[in-house]
């Protein structure tokens, strides 16, 4: 017979699906789905059948269902298989089909995974074998409702809802097996027949305008910190905003709520919110479809259930529609609008206050930061407890201050940090760099207020950018989430990431584009319609950028005579003058000419105000100190010294006598830097400062104030006591009563934030800052009568809840207060509920963080290095990694029982530190001689390549550490020595960093070649080499 096609209206066609006979039994059930599907999917696509029949046993055991038409036959093969098909199993299956019946074509239908040679077959003899399909029935049925919904439509028959068109395909697919049993016909007619009656047995008051809303399944909060758009599937992990009470309340009494805001404010999630309120109490809720219209939507309202409708974005739809839909409202049909702002009336709408919003969206997730934590650190590892991370309650209080619910999450993921992929990934779309350059520029200038088009437009012509590119790429940019407009404004996406953009315009990699960026900003900071707190905002974005470091500043330098000029000529009416003079002075530095020229109104600046004006002229007082230190620089510190000595002290004495307690930080850090010097009119200013005042605001002042007190008396102190004997604490004992307070608000921080006072006034600053200075007497019996008046009890308290961002400070202010009174540290102990302090840092116990290993040794309050000793044995099978040397030295038999167990241990840290690891080796020296031993050999090699490495610590640790070898054993002590080689490459690499660049340590590699010349042997010989090459060098 010859062979038609599979359309052709006239022929008769049969189809067979046949499973294999030796699958299992839940292969063959799927087999007999498949088949079925298959089934389906032949007769939708098929035109000119008449008749099928499934498992037409009677044609061939090769053939399974048949359809007739006129004068046609067609039949096919459905193999379904989960393992590869062969070519060779394909070819054979063919030949089994054209072998076992005559028919016009013959069809062989592979389901499942096969070689690319089978894909390629198309056909074998008078047999199609089409692509193969994949073995995947949720496909396959989506497939058949594709299928069905363009039968459908050619048989005119309505099925409008897409859930009942799968309804109907799952259906046909049951029915055509059922009719596999038997062998049973079914005619085109019937066919057409049965899919009339089901579709007019379809309630004819179903909604199919609008989609029912199921809040089943949920989403975590990740969605929200995502930025994603949040719907009915966040409802239950997003935070709810008070307003959704309100609305509710609302809804119970007037049935129709709308909720307004710009873009960004949470509207669609608080009427979500609202929504799931009303359906757990058995209203049904419904949106439009997404391919609804308004007429249709007014026509299928009709629902006996209790209703709730939400129009979400409602100022896509008209006016009309809007009032319509408001009148339909009653007790069994509440309505909820959410839009942003639209022209026509509202009927008393809902504002949320974003300002309420974002308060209320911190105190949530502070409320659940075990579960916020994580997920925000998959956006941005900064987030942490750890001291040099930002913690998550930082970052919150950051994102509080934004202007939107959307930009609060923005900020708490890091959304800046995506500027420099995105800034590269738009390279592709001509004109789009530059552009979101000019807007970042402009964002940036106006202090966030954004740009109009008129004005982007007058930038962007600097680069030639026609209007119609203008708006092809801007329509980029805004489609890509970049760039919003709003009222005619556009702004990037935050004014941290246009600070970001402009970083990027401004790195290496794009120096090629540098003139077109520099033109464009340079446009910018000298266009008068700039302000100059805007002026000073572009400037902090481009400082420290690679186009303004070095050399490169002389790219800018057409900015810096305009530029000063009118800071000079505005600073009265606008303090951020004296901030972009800065700025100026700092890029471009200044002569010794113009420094003289510029005199009169720096003095002026010196004693201007507090605030602003004081930190921008501290600012400019401290780059001043530096040129002048600078030997490249033509301003020399004595020609600095003069100037500060012009200050009129008369006009800051003015200022101190009347500032107030907010002003003390800023006037504290000019006064500070002005003292520099030591100017002659220090005398004159203490004689004529009312620190009767000041202390009566500081005893009066609230512990939030802390930093301000402390930089203050820190300040005033130093310009007291210059050139004075004896020396005058007033200032500190004064303010005694402010400290306890402080400290009784906040014992773990309190003692290192008041460094001022600590360090500066009382001397107890870290050891490597004192100059080989220890504390006076004076200074050490005020610190003692600071530190009797604080509660140790108050501390223990406070150590039970601790981060560990905390255990820094916390060591910090116990290696003040133990230096001051050892004892206080015992008192601690005794009061320190040690479970709940080691369980309150057991991240760090299992992290073993730096922070934890500063503290430890705070806690050897006794001989026995105890409690602290007990907490390393307490956290031994939860530390992770390698012991640190620090809890080797408190706990060595811990480091013994790692060691026997297989487990590692480090005897240097990060920073190759000896004090740690002469400590280290000692105390496992004094616990285990014969396991010691065995460490130092297992561990040999670390500290042959930490020998070789450049030390800053003493050479007397070193010779310790040989010492310490020596009595252990001799042999071991022989070992390492012989290993040493000093014209070993990592050897001769230190000597040259010694001898080139670092002179005050190569001085202590000779006092260790000294030492170790007087031990004789050939320890006595390597001193000989070390001192030869470093004296020789």
């Amino acid at each position: 017979m010859a062979c038609v096609n599979q359309n052709s209206v006239q022929g008769q066609i049969i189809t067979k699906i046949k499973k294999e006979v030796f699958v299992s039994g839940q292969d063959g059930n799927r087999g007999y789905l498949v088949q079925s599907i298959i089934g389906l999917l032949e007769s939708l696509k098929g035109t000119g059948w008449s008749k099928v029949t499934i498992e037409a046993d009677h044609i061939s055991d090769k053939v399974d269902v048949a359809w007739h038409g006129k004068d046609r036959v067609k039949v096919s093969q459905v193999k379904s298989s989960i393992n590869q098909i062969s070519k060779a199993n394909a070819l054979k299956w063919a030949n089994e089909l054209e072998e076992s019946c005559q028919a016009d074509e013959y069809t062989l239908i592979l389901i499942g995974p096969c070689s690319s040679s089978v894909a390629r077959m198309e056909k074998h003899n008078n047999v199609v074998i089409p692509c193969p399909k994949s073995l995947d029935i949720k496909g396959l049925l989506a497939q058949a409702c594709h299928l069905l919904s363009a039968f459908l439509e050619e048989n005119k028959i309505s099925v409008p809802s897409f859930l009942h068109r799968e309804a109907i395909a799952n259906a046909l697919v049951t029915k055509l097996s059922t009719f596999a049993s038997d062998g049973t016909s079914l005619s085109r007619n019937e066919f057409v027949k049965l899919l009339l009656d089901w579709s007019n047995s379809i309630s004819p008051t179903t909604n199919y305008m609008w989609e029912q809303v199921d809040f089943s399944k949920q989403r975590g909060i990740e969605n929200a910190i995502a930025g994603k758009r949040l719907g009915p599937s966040d409802v239950v992990h997003c935070p709810e905003l008070s307003i959704c009470s309100d609305i509710k309340v609302e809804l119970d009494r007037s049935h129709l709520y709308w909720i307004t805001g710009k873009q960004g404010c949470g509207k669609s999630i608080t009427a979500w919110q609202v929504a799931k309120k009303l359906y757990d109490e058995g209203y049904v809720v419904w949106r439009p479809d997404y391919s609804s219209n308004p007429a249709e939507l007014l026509k299928s309202l009709a629902n006996a259930l209790p209703t709730v409708l939400v129009i979400d974005d409602a100022q896509q739809y008209p006016q009309e529609f809007i009032e319509r839909l408001s009148e339909k409202s009653s007790p069994t049909l509440k309505i909820i609008f959410s839009s942003t702002f639209i022209e026509f009336h509202i009927p008393s709408p809902a504002l949320i206050s974003p300002s309420l919003a974002n308060e209320e969206i911190k105190a949530a997730l502070l409320h659940r930061k075990k579960e916020v934590q994580p997920i925000v650190q998959q956006f941005d590892e900064e987030i942490s407890d750890s001291y040099m991370g930002t913690s998550l309650e930082r970052r919150l209080e950051q994102c509080s201050q934004q202007s939107s619910p959307w930009e609060f999450f923005w900020i708490l993921r890091g959304g800046w940090r995506t500027a420099r992929k995105e800034f590269e990934s738009i390279q592709q779309i001509p004109n789009a760099n530059y552009l979101l350059s000019v807007i970042a520029a402009t964002q940036i200038s106006s202090c966030d207020a954004g740009s109009s088009r008129v004005n982007l437009e007058k930038y962007s012509a600097l680069d030639r950018v026609t209007s119609e590119q203008f708006d092809r790429a801007i329509s980029r940019l805004s489609s890509l989430g970049l760039v919003s407009i709003s009222d005619d404004i556009f702004r990037t996406k935050h004014i941290s990431y246009a600070n970001r953009v402009i970083t990027e315009c401004f790195s290496q990699k794009n120096y090629s584009y540098w003139p077109s960026y520099i033109k464009m900003t340079l446009s910018i900071l000298l266009d008068d319609s700039t302000t100059l707190k805007g002026i000073y905002w572009l400037l902090s974005a481009i400082d420290l950028t690679d186009a303004t470091r070095f050399d490169n500043k002389r790219y800018w330098h057409s900015m810096l005579k305009p530029l000063k000029t009118r800071c000079k000529r505005e600073w009265k009416k606008s303090e951020w003058a004296i901030g972009c003079y800065y700025y100026l002075m700092r890029f471009f530095g200044i002569s010794n000419e113009k420094l003289i020229n510029d005199e009169e109104i720096l003095l002026e600046w010196f004693s201007a105000g507090f605030g602003s004006k004081a930190i921008f002229s501290k600012n400019i007082a401290n780059e001043l100190i530096n040129l002048g230190n600078n030997e490249k620089s033509s301003v020399s510190s004595i020609q600095v010294k003069s100037l500060f000595e012009k200050v009129d002290y008369n006009k800051v004495v003015q200022l101190a006598n009347k500032m107030s307690v907010d002003e003390f930080y800023s006037f504290g850090e000019l006064v500070n830097r002005l003292s520099f010097f030591q100017p002659n009119w220090t005398e004159q200013f203490i004689a004529g400062f009312d620190w009767g005042r000041s202390s009566a605001l500081i005893l009066n002042a609230g512990t939030e104030h802390q930093y301000s007190v402390d930089k203050l008396i820190e300040s005033v102190f130093v310009l007291a006591n210059i050139g004075r004997d004896p020396v005058d604490y007033r200032f500190v004992t004064d303010s005694i009563s402010f400290i306890i307070k402080c400290y009784e608000h906040d014992p773990i921080n309190s003692v290192n934030a008041l460094d001022g006072i600590f360090w500066r006034c009382l001397g107890f600053g870290p050891h490597f800052l004192r100059g080989g200075k220890d504390p006076s007497f004076q200074q050490l019996t005020i610190a003692k009568d600071i530190i009797s008046k604080l509660s140790p009890a108050l501390m223990a308290k406070a150590m039970n809840q601790l981060v560990s961002r905390d255990l820094e400070n916390l060591a910090r202010s116990l290696s003040i207060i133990k230096e001051v009174d050892e004892s206080f540290l015992e008192r601690v102990v005794i009061y320190l509920n040690q479970d709940e302090f080691n369980k309150a840092i057991y991240s760090d116990w299992k992290n073993q963080s730096n922070e934890l290993q500063h503290l430890i040794s705070f806690f050897c309050v006794d001989n026995s290095r105890e409690p602290a000793r007990s907490w390393i044995s307490l956290n031994k099978d939860i530390m992770e990694g390698a012991l640190q040397p620090i809890f080797i030295g408190i706990a060595p038999e811990v480091a013994v029982g790692f060691f026997k167990e297989d487990k590692q241990l480090r005897l240097f840290n990060k920073q190759n530190r000896w004090p740690e690891m002469v400590f280290a080796l000692a105390t496992l020296a004094e616990h285990d001689v014969n396991n010691t031993i065995e460490i130092v050999n297992e561990y040999m090699d670390d500290i042959e390549d930490t020998l070789y490495e450049l030390s800053l610590d003493s050479p007397k640790l070193i010779l310790s550490f040989f010492r310490i070898l020596h009595s252990l054993s001799i042999d071991l002590y022989s070992s390492l020595i012989s290993r040493i080689n000093l014209k070993d490459p990592r050897a001769l690499k230190t000597i040259k960093q010694l001898t080139e660049r670092q002179d005050k340590e190569r001085k202590n590699y000779l006092k260790l070649a000294r030492l170790a010349m007087g031990l004789g042997g050939r320890t006595a010989i390597l001193g000989h080499e070390l001192n030869d090459q470093l004296r020789k060098s």
